[in-house]
This record gives structure tokens, sequence and C-alpha cells, in this order.
């Protein structure tokens, strides 16, 4: 591709590790721009990506949040050459660069947004401007909002639906609401269930009438004399 895989400025010093996956990722979200600046290959990548993380850091931005009970840090990196994508941060454990913190991937609105419902992502979670009504109700309601916490078996009760198999189970998720005749049970994978909890809000089912179930293993313990 000649000129276009040309490497960043020399003696630019990353202040972040920058994983593979999220060198693919921003390279697929801001393709455009990386071309037009000549910027497609993996050290350019890795250079430019940093350097937007830190430009952001430096200017106060930055939302420390915890990811599955491991700190973390979700950085927005908004472009018109590119629109609205997060970086995310967290402790590098990859020898093979030397800096304690590493940029792991990047991440749509969505994607962000879908892991603050689904209560991975909790601590000073950003609100993400497409998804900012269903986010800052659950964070208003509480755990028992949107949230797995009540309900952490994908096992309906006696007498509704049955939940047909999916490949991968534990990337299935059953959202449950109060309908006029009843619960509605909506089977789902994991990455369409807050555009669902959007469009249930738009039709005036109050946050607190829904419930998303998932997957989880029975936990038995046994004690003998």
């Amino acid at each position: 591709m000649g000129n276009a895989q040309q490497a960043p400025l020399e003696g630019y010093t990353q202040r972040f590790a920058v994983m593979d996956h999220a060198v693919q990722r921003f390279r697929e979200r801001a393709e455009g721009f990386l071309r037009e600046n000549s910027l497609l290959g993996d050290e350019a990548v890795r250079q430019k990506l940093d350097a937007e993380v830190c430009q952001v850091l430096d200017a106060g931005g930055g939302h420390a949040i915890t990811d599955n009970g491991e700190p973390a840090q979700l950085v927005h990196l908004e472009q018109p050459a590119w629109g609205s994508m997060w970086a995310l941060i967290k402790e590098n454990h990859h020898r093979r660069f030397p800096q304690k913190q590493a940029i792991v991937t990047c991440l749509t609105d969505w994607m962000v947004a879908q892991s603050i419902i689904d209560g991975r992502y909790s601590g000073n979670v950003p609100h993400v401007p497409r998804f900012a009504r269903v986010i800052e109700q659950r964070m208003a309601h509480g755990p028992d909002a949107g949230s797995t916490e009540r309900a952490p078996q994908l096992t309906p009760a006696v007498g509704t639906p049955a939940v047909s198999p999916v490949p991968r189970p534990e990337e299935q998720r059953l959202v449950v609401h109060e309908g006029p005749e009843g619960p509605q049970y909506t089977p789902l994978p994991r990455e369409a269930v807050a555009a669902h909890i959007e469009g249930l809000l738009h039709q005036g089912v109050p946050l607190s009438a829904i419930r998303v179930w998932r997957p989880a293993g029975a936990r038995v313990r046994l004690e003998f004399d």
C-alpha cells in the first residue's frame, strides 16, 4: 500500500501499551482518517491512538470505572473524522510492552452502554448520548433496575414460555417486562439488550418493570460430619 503504511514521527514515546485488539478496532473505526493521513501501519495506529488518549486525559477527561471488579478507565475519543468511540484502559499484563497500563480495545457507544446496563461496568460510568436515558434511570433506581441481580438464572418460572437453546448460552439474555397482558419474555443476544430496553422506555414501560436475566450455573455446598 506504499505510503499508506508509513510510521508516525520518530522519537514519539508511548504512555500506554496498545494491544493488538485495540489497533485492529481503532483501524476499523477510523480507517478513513488513518488512510488519508497515511497511518494504517500497526505502529502508526498504535502511536496515533496513544496520542489521542493522552490528549483527552491531559485535558481532564476519562472515566475511572470498574470492569467486572477490575480497575479500568474509559476515554471518549470523539472526532468528526470517525465519530464517537471509547478507549478502554486496564493494567498491562503483557511482557511484550514495558508500560504499566494498556489500551486494550476501542468500543462503540452501544458497546459501552451495554456493559453499563448489563452491570459489567460500574463506578464513574459515562452517560453515552444515545443511551443516556437508559443509563441514568438504571443508576437512579440502583441494581434492581435493568440488572441481573434479582433473577440470575435464565430459567423461566413455571407456566412461562421456554427459551430456545442457543449455541453460546453465556452470551444470551432474557429481557422480561410487564405488558398489558402480563409478563413479556424476549430472549436476545447480549449486544441487543441495550437497544431493546431503550425501545421499551420509548413505549412508556418504566425501567422498574424491566428485568434482565442471564445464565448462571448452580452452586452446591456439601458439608460432611
